[in-house]
C-alpha cells in the first residue's frame, strides 16, 4: 500500500512538473512566433513597395517601416476611421473563401462563434509608404491547396501597380509555389487596374501575354505553367479584394 502511494505521488509530481514546463515553453514559443509573424508582415509591406529586401538586415527593414509607413484604417464604406489602430485589429480568415476579415481583437471569440454578427465592425486596413509614395493593400484567397496571404502595392495614382508579395501559403513548390518567385512577382510591376475608368484588376492568364491584343497587356500577367488553379484563384481574389477598396482607389485615380 505504502509503495503504491509513493509511486502515485512520484507519478503525479512528474506529470505536474512536465505540464508546467510545457506550458511555459508554449507561452514563450507562442510569443516568439507572433513576433516573427508580425515582422514578416512588415517585411512584405516594405518589399511590395519596391525595395530589394535581400540586401537589408532585419533592423534596416524595421527602420524603413517605422520611418515611412502610415497605417490607415477604413471601414467597409471606405471612410477612414481614426479611432482604430492597426495594432487593435486581428485577422480572422473566412475558411470557405480565404477572405480576410479584420476585426477588433476584443471581439475575436464572439466573431468565431457567429461570423454573421452584424454588431461587430469589420475594417479594411492599408498602408502608405511615404518615400515610395505607394499604397499597400492586404490580399488573400484560395489557391489550389491553401489560402494565400499577401500584399499588393499601388502608386499614388490609384492605378499603377508597384509590386506584389505573399507571406503565407501552402501551394506546391515549383508549381503554385512560384508565386513567391521574383520572376512572377515582377510581372505585376507597372500593370494597371483601371481601364476606361472601370476597375478591372489584373488577370493571371494561361500562357503568355504576348498573345493578347496590345490593349489588354496592361491588365494581365503570364500564368504559372502547371498551376492553372492557383493562377485562377489569384486572379479571382485579387479582383475581389481590390473591389473592396474601390471607392478609396477611385478617389486617387480621378485626381
Amino acid at each position: 500500500m505504502g509503495s503504491n502511494f509513493k509511486t502515485y505521488i512520484f507519478t503525479s509530481t512528474i506529470t505536474l512538473v512536465s505540464a508546467l514546463l510545457l506550458s511555459f515553453s508554449y507561452s514563450g514559443l507562442k510569443d516568439r512566433v507572433e513576433k516573427n509573424i508580425a515582422f514578416d508582415i512588415k517585411r512584405n509591406i516594405v518589399k511590395s513597395s519596391g525595395y530589394d529586401i535581400s540586401t537589408m538586415s532585419k533592423d534596416q527593414i524595421l527602420d524603413n517601416y517605422n520611418a515611412n509607413i502610415t497605417e490607415i484604417i477604413l471601414n467597409l464604406d471606405n471612410t477612414q476611421v481614426n479611432s482604430v489602430k492597426w495594432s487593435d485589429l486581428i485577422l480572422v480568415e473566412d475558411k470557405m473563401t480565404g477572405l480576410s476579415n479584420y476585426i477588433n481583437k476584443a471581439y475575436k471569440a464572439r466573431f468565431n462563434k457567429n461570423p454573421n454578427d452584424s454588431t461587430i465592425d469589420r475594417y479594411l486596413p492599408l498602408f502608405y509608404h511615404g518615400e515610395k509614395k505607394t499604397y499597400i493593400i492586404p490580399i488573400s484567397g484560395k489557391g489550389l491547396w491553401s489560402t494565400l496571404f499577401g500584399f499588393i502595392a499601388i502608386a499614388e495614382d490609384g492605378n499603377t501597380l508597384r509590386g506584389i508579395t505573399f507571406y503565407k501559403h501552402k501551394e506546391t513548390p515549383g508549381l503554385g509555389g512560384e508565386v513567391d518567385k521574383e520572376w512572377f512577382q515582377e510581372n505585376f510591376i507597372g500593370k494597371k487596374i483601371f481601364k476606361d475608368n472601370e476597375l478591372v484588376s489584373v488577370r493571371v492568364i494561361k500562357g503568355s501575354i504576348d498573345l493578347l491584343p496590345s490593349s489588354e497587356k496592361d491588365y494581365a500577367v503570364d500564368g504559372i505553367t502547371g498551376a492553372t488553379i492557383t493562377s485562377n484563384g489569384l486572379s479571382s481574389f485579387l479582383e475581389r479584394d481590390l473591389f473592396r477598396y474601390e471607392p478609396f482607389l477611385r478617389s486617387l485615380h480621378v485626381k
